[in-house]
């Protein structure tokens, strides 16, 4: 399922992950998470995120490089560190896991395509972690949606040969489905195959005061 405006869970998790009982401090209040222009869902589990933007120019704003270079990777590194957990930190199935966030910016105009309105320009980006505790972001190539009808097989359809969503769907629910569990209490050691505990994304905390500009800069 496909939502918008809706709070990202694994953001809201890493951001909250902190908040315990310590005996000196008071518990921290729940602290908000992002919101995603879409999120893509399934049992409330996320496997992919999208931004959108508009731009009168084809040179990329700042807003669009924040999100696109920040944004973007950090909610997809949230949505692996989640899943992750929910397959006991397997390494097994943590190299299989593939997450997806479309992006896409508009050049200021639209064009109507089968009643839907669609923005001109578009990209895939990818995360995993093939190997060692170091997650991959990986990028398609930029596409335009084309003016005419008869291009759109052309120039658009390649992407959606990226099955990389319904894949980790599959992975994810093939593990669940196999996934013995033979109780016991948390802290007990049980016999479970390799596991490996990526690090979360960095918390920005600070909180600069604005300031004004000098003339030499």
């Amino acid at each position: 399922m496909i939502f918008r405006d809706r709070t990202c869970i694994a953001t809201a998790l890493r951001t909250n992950e902190g908040r315990k009982v310590t005996g000196t401090n008071e518990i921290a209040n729940k602290k908000k998470s992002s919101r995603p222009d879409l999120l893509l869902l399934k049992n409330d589990i996320e496997f992919g995120c999208s931004e959108l933007g508009k731009s009168e120019d084809v040179v990329s704003t700042r807003k669009e490089i924040i999100e696109n270079e920040l944004h973007c990777p950090k909610t997809l590194k949230n949505i692996l560190n989640r899943v992750a957990g929910l397959v006991d930190y397997n390494e097994e199935i943590i190299r299989k896991l593939r997450f997806v966030c479309f992006h896409q910016t508009s050049l200021g105009y639209k064009l109507i395509f089968c009643g839907v309105i669609i923005d001109r320009r578009m990209k895939l980006s990818f995360i995993d972690c093939p190997r060692g505790y170091i997650c991959r972001i990986m990028e398609t190539n930029e596409y335009e949606v084309p003016s005419q009808a008869k291009f759109f097989s052309a120039q658009i359809l390649p992407l959606t040969k990226l099955d990389v969503v319904a894949e980790t769907m599959q992975v994810l629910m093939k593990y669940q489905m196999n996934k013995k569990d033979d109780g016991g209490l948390k802290c007990q050691n049980q016999n479970k195959p390799d596991t490996i505990v990526l690090p979360t994304s960095l918390n920005f905390t600070s909180n600069p005061k604005k300031r004004k500009r000098s003339d030499q800069e």
